[in-house]
């Protein structure tokens, strides 16, 4: 029995261009969101183009251009936010952290 191979949609998001990735496996259109630095309708609307259902959504890190979009996919998807736990600060910190990038 072969395993599916995973399916990867690279997108480009918000003003610093981030990379942002929607990742699933084609056999039960189950994935994750990496990376939603910002436009959480682009990121939407390609989730609903796909057909997939959203389990979770995954921060490499959490600087303000990796999770921008996190509030509006969660209440979308109700899909689970995961992000490395020393990442707190710089999530809580976030606005404060794009305001100084005039963001």
């Amino acid at each position: 029995m072969t395993q599916p191979t995973l399916q990867i949609e690279p997108l480009i998001v918000g003003p610093l261009d981030s990379n942002c990735y929607i990742i699933w496996n084609p056999e039960t259109q189950e994935g994750a969101v990496i990376d939603p630095g910002d436009d959480a309708f682009l990121i939407i609307n390609k989730i609903k183009h796909l057909k997939i259902t959203i389990k979770y959504i995954l921060a490499t890190h959490g600087h303000f251009d990796h999770i921008g979009a996190v509030g509006p996919l969660k209440e979308h998807t109700k899909a689970q936010f995961l992000a490395h736990k020393e990442d707190e600060f710089f999530i809580k910190e976030s606005t404060e952290s794009a305001n100084r990038w005039g963001i």
